[in-house]
């Protein structure tokens, strides 16, 4: 996107930040030309100002070895970016707290982890979610709770009983491998729109639509 595309290149053309203050001192200025520019500034100060929270100072000094422990135990560090941002653990589930540990994620497969231990993580409960969820879904319960406003919790109780038939046979399946998949199968609104969607993904044709015949297996799934 035009966003990403213009962090990328401030980032690019900036000098290599030092500790996390350089860095919020490069980001700052990009997200004060952003929408509701104040929270967005705010969110940065509390993540990386060490008088906030520490935990940006400890992922900043992580050594290559430790990659694979932070992956171990990525529920640890999920409640910790809710403690740092929200200064409580009272609500790790909200979205920004899910997508900053998705993010994260990114990052350490960039660094070449490829194994996660995503155990309770919920997907982010994203607007597309919120449309494409009570396609899938055919309880009536879950389909009022998403149209009445119970939406993120509706939502991410039935993708984590996805997660568990999925891992069934798959182990190694994530709620980071889903979210991947579903959000932008979730915005395509045609058969034909949502094979492309995934063969720009690199799925081949004939697993595409073995795919869409599973999503429409879904319903049915008991939300726990």
């Amino acid at each position: 996107t035009e966003l990403l595309a213009s962090l990328w290149k401030l980032v690019r053309d900036s000098d290599r930040p030092q500790d996390t203050t350089q860095l919020r001192n490069i980001l700052e200025p990009f997200y004060v030309k952003e929408n509701q520019p104040n929270d967005k500034v705010n969110r940065l100060k509390r993540f990386l100002d060490k008088k906030h929270s520490q935990l940006a100072a400890e992922l900043w000094n992580i050594q290559n070895g430790q990659l694979s422990e932070i992956a171990d135990d990525l529920p640890t560090l999920w409640n910790k970016l809710d403690l740092a941002m929200n200064g409580s653990h009272s609500r790790p589930f909200m979205k920004t707290i899910v997508y900053a540990t998705k993010t994260i994620t990114s990052a350490l497969i960039i660094l070449g982890i490829d194994t996660f231990n995503y155990k309770g993580i919920p997907i982010p409960p994203d607007y597309r979610l919120k449309k494409l969820t009570p396609h899938l879904a055919d309880q009536d319960q879950l389909i009022e709770d998403v149209r009445t406003g119970v939406v993120e919790s509706a939502i991410q109780q039935f993708w984590a009983a996805v997660i568990e038939r999925l891992q069934v046979s798959n182990p190694c399946v994530s709620t980071y491998h889903l979210d991947d998949l579903l959000w932008p199968y979730a915005g395509e609104q045609n058969k034909e729109d949502k094979l492309n969607c995934l063969a720009s993904q690199g799925i081949e044709m004939d697993f595409g639509k073995q795919i869409m015949a599973a999503l429409e297996s879904i319903k049915g799934v008991e939300p726990r």
